[in-house]
């Protein structure tokens, strides 16, 4: 799980929401992950995945963020900080 920063949201606008569910996808096809359930919500964003490895996992969390995060930068001319801390795993 990913929260946005201050609880912040982290969509703007519909296009930023295509834009995450392409990135979540892309990365669930490079990392061999598999997506069970989400919820696009404007904060926190629940994922439940399963990896094959502790290793695939945490990758994807770290990529897929991060990849958002610069889509989301270049609409705003600037840098932020999106995302509150690492993510949530149980």
């Amino acid at each position: 799980m990913h929260w946005g920063s201050n609880r912040q949201d982290i969509f703007e606008s519909d296009e930023g929401v295509i834009r995450l569910k392409k990135d979540i996808k892309f990365e669930l096809e490079t990392s061999g992950c598999q997506l069970h359930a989400y919820v696009i919500m404007n904060h926190p964003l629940p994922l439940l995945i399963s990896p094959e490895s502790t290793q695939q996992l945490a990758m994807l969390m770290q990529v897929m963020p991060n990849t958002y995060k610069r889509s989301f930068d270049s609409t705003r001319n600037g840098s932020s900080t999106i995302w509150a801390g690492r993510y949530k795993s149980c």
